[in-house]
C-alpha cells in the first residue's frame, strides 16, 4: 500500500486530500467524506485508520477534506462544491498517469459526511455529469444526518 498525502484540489488549506493506493493498480475507488457536524476543526484525519485498512484490501481510497462551517467565507453551498470538485479530481489523477479504475467509484461519508455523500450523489444525479470516465456506482452513509430538520429539532431539546 502507497500513501499519496496532501494532494491539493482547491486553493484553501481544507480543499486537500490523501490518496491511498493498494499494490494491485486500476483499483475502484472510495471517495471518504469525514464527519464532524460540517465544522471547523474536525478533518479528514478520522478516516485515517479507515483508509489504510480499506487499502489494504484492494482499494483505492480518496480521503476528502473539505472546507467546514467557521473557515472564512465557508457555507454549506462551499462545503458541497468543495465535495464535487474534489470528486472530480479524480479525473485529473488518472489524466497524470495514477492507475485507478474510475468507472466503479464507490462515496462513502459519516455522520455529516453521510449528509455531503448523499447530497453529492443527489447533484450527480440530478445534472448527469457523470459519464463513463467517471462513474459512480454505489453510495454509503454510516450514520448519515438525512433528515436536517428533525436534527436541528432534537438539538434544541
Amino acid at each position: 500500500m502507497e500513501l499519496i498525502a496532501n494532494i491539493k484540489y482547491g486553493m484553501s488549506n481544507s480543499q486537500e486530500g490523501d490518496l491511498y493506493l493498494p499494490d494491485n493498480p486500476y483499483s475502484s475507488v472510495i471517495t471518504l467524506f469525514h464527519g464532524g457536524f460540517w465544522k471547523y476543526p474536525y478533518g479528514r484525519e478520522q478516516f485515517n485508520e479507515v483508509a489504510v485498512n480499506l487499502a489494504e484490501n484492494g482499494f483505492a481510497v480518496w480521503n476528502l477534506g473539505y472546507r467546514r462551517i467557521g473557515e472564512q467565507n465557508c457555507t454549506w453551498k462551499e462545503i458541497i462544491d468543495d465535495a464535487k470538485n474534489g470528486f472530480e479530481y479524480l479525473k485529473s489523477l488518472v489524466e497524470n498517469g495514477l492507475k485507478l479504475d474510475i468507472t466503479r467509484n464507490t462515496i462513502l461519508g459519516h455522520s455529516a459526511g453521510g449528509h455531503i455523500a448523499f447530497m453529492l450523489a443527489a447533484q450527480i444525479v440530478k445534472e448527469k455529469k457523470l459519464n463513463d470516465k467517471l462513474a459512480l456506482k454505489a453510495i454509503i452513509g454510516l450514520a448519515p444526518i438525512l433528515d436536517l430538520r428533525d436534527k436541528y429539532l432534537y438539538e434544541k431539546v
